[in-house]
């Protein structure tokens, strides 16, 4: 995890710097809103990426910070890898920026709410066991619901 020293999100894009060289990833859109989590849709050298930015108390970002870290080091290819984890903590502003691969069919919610048809029962054991055995990270693979799409 690298910390940032400056407040990397302003209303067009992200501006992270890694190893010296500016990486800035232009917001598309807004996926989601939280409690306590914003998800966008960026762009980035013409690839396509998630930034989920996770603010609140430092304490609590700190463990959401751990869990997710502990996640980058699972290798397994059901898991959306974390690619980048920043930290931007300064006074009263903590935030985590995760950023993760892109996929356009959605998450485990979009899906279940596109469905017409009934789901086929491995499918939903797949998903189940995913959620019971990846509960600390919090990341359902989006590549079990593309092959019934």
């Amino acid at each position: 995890m690298q910390t940032v020293s400056k407040n990397p999100h302003n209303d067009t894009f992200f501006e992270f710097v890694v190893d010296g060289v500016d990486q800035r990833y232009y917001i598309q859109s807004v996926l989601g809103q939280g409690g306590f989590a914003l998800t966008f849709h960026v762009k980035r050298d013409k690839e396509d990426f998630v930034i989920k930015k996770v603010s609140g108390i430092r304490q609590r970002i700190m463990l959401v910070a751990e869990g997710y870290q502990d996640a980058m080091n699972i290798n397994d290819a059901s898991l959306v890898p974390v690619l980048q984890l920043f930290l931007h903590d300064k006074n009263f502003d903590c935030s985590l920026y995760l950023i993760t691969e892109y996929y356009p069919q959605g998450d485990l919610k979009a899906f279940l709410q596109k469905t017409t048809k009934r789901l086929a029962e491995d499918l939903i054991w797949s998903v189940l066991k995913q959620m019971c055995t990846r509960c600390t990270a919090k990341i359902i693979s989006t590549e079990t619901f593309q092959q019934t799409t």
